[in-house]
């Protein structure tokens, strides 16, 4: 999975290749608060920022 990060300056998105599924949803979750929250899946934990290394 690639995990795109999009920014107001520079050149306005940078990627993250290859992150995991655990990995881009973690950062998802650190990056945009709340971003997922309407999603959840049943059963599954919500992504922390103790995922993201």
């Amino acid at each position: 999975m690639t995990v795109i990060a999009t920014t107001a300056a520079g050149s306005s998105a940078y990627a993250v290749p290859d992150a995991g599924s655990d990995h881009g949803l973690a950062l998802a979750a650190v990056a945009v608060p709340d971003l997922l929250a309407p999603f959840p899946e049943p059963g599954s934990p919500r992504p922390t920022s103790a995922l993201v290394t």
